[in-house]
């Protein structure tokens, strides 16, 4: 705890954690008082909060002179970089206080995360990632996760505003339909990074899938999307409450696959589980 506490109060990714605090505190109080300078607030610092986590991204690529994407701190803070400029685009457009104070909360959960798996020196790259795949593999993949993120919790939304016994409002529709097209652009961005991948490990180990477990739970969770998108084609499947469970349900087994495959007892079977900091792949 003492050094999740220096942490937080002494880099930048730990800035960066505060002003997403921040701009959440600031949601919450708009919600409460409804008072609009609190939501513009809470927007400001949201972007200010995203620009910190982007600029200390950009620090710690220029002083170790490579991507800060290998270590499991590291994709933290990715992550966290890539809800944030998610979240404040949607929240530009759609002048949501709900997009911005979810998107808040889970680049705050990220950036948390990270904190208490803080990487001070990370150790070079090893072969195979010093690849012209690696990054657009990395940053395909995360942006392909803000945007199942930001589905899901729209879908959140959706569900509770038609929950049982109480009449949806008209924006409701219009709400689910928001959902299903962010999650359509996720699955692109996901299916690229997936074919980035296998292209990579083609050019790295000789072969394009190993089913490395990992690998195998990617592919699962990918096959669960593309699954959603055939039932989808039934337009009175798609608008109903069954459609609008999926997007919760594939966020969390993106999370399982990105963090919790480490505790299954095939983990050590893995070349890219997280173990500690480091990881020898990111997928």
């Amino acid at each position: 705890m003492p050094s999740f506490v220096h942490h937080l109060f002494q880099t930048p990714f730990g800035i960066g954690a505060l002003l997403y605090l921040a701009s959440l505190v600031a949601s919450g109080l708009a919600f409460v008082t409804g008072r609009r300078a609190l939501d513009r607030a809470s927007f400001a610092t949201f972007a200010a909060a995203v620009l910190v986590n982007l600029g200390a991204i950009g620090q710690r690529w220029i002083a170790f002179g490579q991507p800060p994407f290998r270590s499991l701190f590291e994709s933290m803070t990715l992550l966290g970089a890539c809800l944030g400029l998610l979240g404040i685009a949607f929240a530009a457009l759609y002048r949501s206080r709900a997009l911005t104070t979810g998107m808040s909360a889970a680049a705050l959960s990220a950036l948390a995360f990270a904190l208490t798996r803080f990487d001070a020196t990370p150790s070079l790259l090893p072969p195979a990632l010093r690849s012209v795949w690696f990054i657009p593999h990395v940053v395909l993949y995360f942006f392909g996760y803000a945007f199942l993120a930001l589905s899901a919790l729209i879908a959140i939304l959706h569900l509770w505003r038609t929950r049982a016994g109480h009449r949806p409002p008209p924006s409701s529709r219009d709400l689910w339909t928001l959902a299903d097209q962010t999650l359509r652009l996720g699955f692109v961005l996901m299916s690229f990074a997936l074919v980035i991948g296998s292209v990579w490990a083609k050019s790295a180990w000789g072969d394009y899938w190993t089913w490395d477990p990992k690998e195998n739970w990617a592919l699962a969770t990918w096959l669960f999307y593309a699954a959603y998108l055939c039932l989808s084609r039934r337009a009175a499947w798609r608008h109903s409450r069954a459609a609008a469970f999926f997007p919760p349900t594939g966020l969390l087994l993106i999370l399982f696959t990105y963090l919790g495959m480490g505790l299954l007892p095939t983990a050590d079977e893995s070349a890219h589980v997280y173990l500690q900091t480091e990881t020898s792949q990111t997928r």
